[in-house]
């Protein structure tokens, strides 16, 4: 025992920098395959080389925070180089050199974790509670700690510890309970058991038979999905029309052969006959090229595109749709340079979902809440962005949303949508839910991979997608431009899908369930912040051998 302390102390950058792989694998990379033990085993490795989780200087701290998040940044995010070629049009390799800064942020929870130790080290004894508690009690109260710093610090592409427990769907039931908070904690306080064990020959009883007793609760109690095949259905296309980037962004520059090219693919596979009769087609993420005016169609049914009328009178169904919607009308038709949209368009723009009926009027909009920093917006006070939106123009400088829609369809449906990223944030999606007029049936997230290329990225956003359809017990519906077109059930099962790079559609039939409210959608991290507090009472209670 003492020699792999000894060895942890020798090679501890290069132990961290094996944890950061370690926890990458925990995700998918280029396929579907995730490692269930990635982030466990990804953890132990970096806090190892801590003695009482402390190390013996701030820079030796520094240094093994940075080899994991730098490792986990090489191993897990190697599509943040493609972004950056793609959207700052760096070549390579100053893009993967730019990728390699993004070790900094990519894993904020790891710095917070570093931070937040130093500020209570640094807390005089004088100034603590005088009590003394177990080892088991302490870790805990850490673990618990730890998984309340990875839920709150911000993110802005979540993956946390307890993610990978995914692949044993559909046994984890208790995930309604739970969410992923709950998975992480007990991932953490199996790691910091398994060191105590390690430095200390700490008892690790108590620790494995919770775990046991929790993974044989999510198996006794499997996910599951009952529906109501009595009443009519609805019947959904999903249209992934494969737009490559170059052509995407010529038409939202307004060069109307690439407008035309655009619309006229999405008409083709909008209308490829079905087997059943649709009632509702689905455009993903920004799929219509040119600005509308959602508060002009709504007054005027004329205002309706006319590619929508003809798609509705050849099949009759409702039409969901990615595209600008811009109320303040600078440039209507969407012409001029990409440099222009970002000072003349700066904020008079909302990145929307907009729904059309059967009868070719409009219904309901939603507009993005959370912008993706640095591509859709800059976290800077107002004043500061508009004086870089005149020198940073490949941002697309987009207005907020203030409004959560509840789309209402045929057949008694209804449904939200999550545009891109904000599928990631299940606090998001919990307050979204909590205020509608009651739950949907469905939820629909839109999003256009694109720009990542063919990385590990769109299996990743897809993957973490997954949760929410288990945490919410709401079937997801994924519609994308590049791909991965999908839905995901509330069992944890999925559809057949379409892979990244097809021009195809998917059809599919959703049918009414029982969409009551799960305890992870009303209450959230705090069910497991309860979970926690009784392990904690509990730990006063076991047997001192196991202690």
């Amino acid at each position: 025992m003492n020699q792999i302390i000894t060895f942890t102390s020798r090679y501890k950058y290069i132990f961290a920098a094996l944890g950061g792989c370690f926890y990458a694998l925990g995700f998918p990379n280029s396929s579907d395959f995730s490692f269930p033990l990635g982030t466990y085993l990804g953890l132990l490795c970096l806090f190892v080389n801590f003695k009482e989780l402390s190390a013996p200087s701030l820079k030796q701290e520094i240094l093994l925070f940075l080899a994991f998040s730098v490792s986990a940044n090489f191993f897990g995010y190697a599509w943040i180089a493609e972004t950056i070629k793609v959207f700052g049009d760096i070549p390579f390799p100053l893009n993967y050199a730019l990728s390699a800064v993004f070790s900094l942020i990519i894993f904020p929870q790891i710095w917070m974790y570093f931070i937040i130790k130093k500020i209570a080290l640094n807390i005089p004894s004088s100034k603590l509670p005088k009590f003394k508690i177990g080892t088991h009690s302490r870790l805990i109260l850490l673990s618990i700690s730890y998984t309340l710093i990875e839920v709150y610090t911000p993110q802005q592409f979540p993956t946390h510890a307890g993610h990978p427990w995914l692949v044993a769907a559909p046994y984890i039931g208790l995930t309604k309970i739970f969410g992923v908070p709950g998975f992480s904690f007990i991932t953490f306080w199996l790691v910091f058991s398994t060191i105590s064990y390690l430095k200390h020959r700490s008892s690790v009883v108590f620790p494995l038979v919770v775990s046991a007793v929790f993974i044989g609760g999510n198996i006794i109690s499997p996910l599951t999905y009952q529906v109501d095949k009595n009443k009519k259905p609805i019947n959904v296309r999903a249209v992934q029309a494969n737009i490559g980037n170059i052509v995407k962004l010529q038409s939202e520059k307004g060069h109307y052969k690439a407008i035309n090219m655009v619309l006229r693919n999405y008409f083709k596979y909008s209308t490829v006959p079905s087997e059943k009769e649709l009632d509702l087609i689905i455009w993903p993420e920004t799929a219509y090229p040119v600005d509308i005016d959602t508060k002009d169609m709504k007054e005027n049914d004329q205002l309706v595109p006319g590619i929508f009328m003809d798609i509705i009178d050849k099949t009759g169904a409702q039409i969901l749709f990615g595209g600008y919607d811009q109320p303040q009308k600078v440039n209507p038709l969407g012409l001029g340079s990409l440099a222009s949209r970002s000072e003349l368009y700066f904020e008079n723009t909302y990145n929307s979902t907009i729904l059309l009926d059967q009868n070719k009027k409009f219904v309901d909009s939603y507009n993005k809440w959370k912008l993706i920093p640095f591509g859709e917006t800059l976290p800077f006070p107002l004043i500061i962005r508009k004086i870089l939106a005149k020198v940073i123009r490949n941002i697309s400088y987009f207005s907020a949303g203030d409004k959560y829609t509840l789309f209402k369809t045929k057949n008694d449906f209804s449904f939200v949508t999550l545009i891109c990223y904000e599928i990631l944030f299940p606090d998001f999606l919990r307050d979204y839910l909590s205020n509608t007029e009651k739950k949907p049936d469905f939820i629909i997230n839109v999003t256009n991979d694109s720009w990542y290329g063919k990385t590990s990225e769109p299996y990743q956003h897809l993957f973490l997608s997954k949760w929410r359809a288990v945490e919410f017990n709401l079937p997801v519906i994924r519609s994308t431009n590049t791909g991965i077109t999908s839905i995901f059930w509330p069992d944890g099962s999925e559809s057949k899908r379409l892979e990244y790079g097809l021009e195809d559609v998917l059809d599919f039939t959703i049918f009414k369930a029982q969409n009551e409210r799960t305890v992870y959608e009303k209450f959230g991290v705090f069910s497991t912040v309860l979970m926690a507090l009784l392990l904690f009472g509990f730990g006063f209670v076991v047997p001192k051998r196991f202690r």
